[in-house]
């Protein structure tokens, strides 16, 4: 039943980033703004560091993504932190 719930939470993070893509690959072919329409735009993030013994990445979400490790263990971590050069977890969800 867990493992179900994992699954069907992961497919959901999936589903909605495709969506995500969609829409940035839809603004994408959008006409280009002036220079000056960017002068105020943030700037690209930091980024952060993720260990390796966290596993493969499962999924992604609005402002989080998932990753497994080999014991079956799965992390959550909050994009908003990274982007600031932080790695913040938001969840740890053991499945012994």
């Amino acid at each position: 039943m867990k493992k179900t719930l994992v699954v069907l939470a992961l497919s959901i993070a999936v589903l909605f980033a495709l969506l995500r893509q969609s829409f940035i690959a839809r603004a994408a072919a959008a006409p280009p703004r002036s220079a000056s329409q960017f002068e105020h735009a943030p700037q690209e993030g930091k980024g952060c560091t993720v260990p390796k013994s966290w596993g493969q990445l499962k999924g992604v979400a609005d402002r989080t993504v998932a990753f497994e490790d080999s014991s079956g263990a799965i992390r959550v971590v909050d994009l908003g932190p990274c982007m600031r050069g932080e790695t913040q977890l938001v969840v740890k969800i053991n499945r012994p």
